[in-house]
């Protein structure tokens, strides 16, 4: 019950313990992106931000000259420029493949971009995720530019992003993300599709490009051990041949850095990494019957602990304990490894360690118990170190007991019996009286 109602905290808790295999990775530096900044340096240069459209167009062309093969400019162009040179960043999008960008947001006269789109199998609406409008850049902008993709992050429940929307809904109609807009413009595609099931979306293809699984909501889970190499856009370019450019703000004030699970990034490098976990092929996925997997795992494991723990000597339950801790992460993290599934190896644990616990307080209370008979049925009849021994060792009674060479005194009292008759209205006497005796 507690496994499918999944509370806000075993929910936190279960990301965490994901996020332990993503900072096991070693980072990768990408080969096909790369990350041209505007920072302080580059504003100290030029001017204040935003520079004139003119000059942003000559730095888009400056990048083609270096041998880029597609720009990426993860901005929104919504206001005509205020230097009055649209115009020639109108002109710089006819003649490059160039890509902007767009917001989702609660507007009214917003004119987003959308996208041609298939979809294959059951409705999608109420699977990804919905906003009511969304601002787009200025139609000039929109019907020169190769591709305009939604920048959007979607933060888990504690605030971390792990997951990007591949396509979102806006009204009614499908969006798609930036970094899918990245995969369709660098395969020369026009559209793309989705596929979705009764259980969700499964899976948006790009026909140029191939399938890329999602979560039921269109999301994919992001790699984030993939890094771009980084340069100033004031600086002397590097040879850029066929590179993807991913042109951003990192300057004081005009980004902000999200939230991931290898700690704070600039949402270029989000938008970077996701791109290249498409690319690379590694799709990360959670697939629908891992809850259930670790729920069958949580209770088989459980199961057995407690019996070896309630049958067995202790030593057994105190060895078999860490050991499945151990077991179940190690698992987890190869299974992330080797096949790229998340694996939750929390809630197992959490399991394990609640029914090991119990099953322990059982133990412990069963064998205090039977203790406290022992010395309730041997303390008047045994020495106080014969009643301990066969408290510590309730098995002693049942071997028949041991062979020892004694001494034995045998005492008789002359006369008890008329001794005793003269106590017969004062019992206690008489016990006085052995006692002294």
């Amino acid at each position: 019950g507690i496994k499918f109602t999944n509370p806000w905290f075993l929910d936190v808790i279960s990301l965490k313990g994901l996020d332990s295999h993503q900072r096991q990775q070693q980072a990768e530096i990408i080969d096909k992106i790369v990350t041209v900044e505007i920072n302080n340096d580059t504003l100290a240069e030029y001017g204040q931000w935003p520079f004139p459209r003119g000059q942003l167009a000559e730095e888009v062309h400056r990048l083609y000259s270096a041998g880029a093969g597609l720009v990426v400019l993860p901005m929104l162009f919504a206001e005509p420029d205020r230097f009055g040179e649209d115009d020639k960043f109108t002109e710089m999008l006819m003649q490059t493949p160039t890509i902007i960008g767009q917001v989702p947001g609660n507007v009214t006269k917003g004119n987003p971009v959308t996208r041609g789109v298939s979809a294959v199998g059951a409705s999608w609406e109420g699977w990804l995720y919905r906003y009511a409008a969304a601002v787009g850049p200025l139609k000039e902008f929109a019907e020169t530019a190769i591709g305009v993709g939604m920048m959007i992050i979607a933060p888990e429940k504690d605030g971390v992003v792990r997951r990007v929307p591949l396509a979102v809904d806006i009204g009614g109609e499908i969006y798609p993300s930036m970094s899918m807009e990245i995969i369709r413009a660098a395969s020369g595609d026009i559209s793309y599709q989705i596929k979705t099931s009764e259980a969700g979306v499964e899976a948006l293809r790009i026909p140029k490009y191939g399938i890329t699984k999602t979560d039921s909501n269109g999301n994919i889970w992001n790699g984030f051990k993939y890094k771009t190499e980084v340069y100033s856009l004031h600086k002397e370019l590097p040879d850029l041949s066929g590179k993807i450019v991913i042109l951003s703000l990192t300057a004081s004030g005009l980004d902000s850095v999200v939230a991931t699970p290898v700690g704070n990034m600039y949402n270029h490098d989000l938008l970077a990494a996701a791109a290249t976990t498409m690319m690379s092929g590694r799709n990360i996925t959670r697939p629908y019957w891992t809850n259930l997997a670790e729920l069958g795992a949580s209770f088989g494991l459980a199961l057995f602990l407690m019996i070896v723990v309630l049958l067995l000597p202790w030593y057994f339950g105190a060895v078999l304990m860490p050991a499945s801790i151990v077991g179940l992460f190690y698992g987890s993290s190869h299974l992330f490894t080797k096949y790229d599934l998340l694996i939750d190896w929390t809630y197992p644990v959490f399991t394990v360690f609640v029914a090991w616990s119990i099953a322990a307080f059982l133990r412990f209370m069963e064998e205090h118990k039977l203790r406290m008979e022992i010395k309730k049925q041997f303390e008047h009849y045994l020495a106080p170190a014969m009643v301990k021994k066969l408290q510590k060792n309730p098995e002693l009674l049942k071997l028949g007991g041991d062979t020892r060479e004694l001494t034995l005194l045998f005492c008789d009292i002359r006369g008890f019996t008329p001794i005793s008759e003269q106590f017969k209205t004062d019992p206690q006497g008489l016990t006085k009286l052995i006692n002294r005796f």
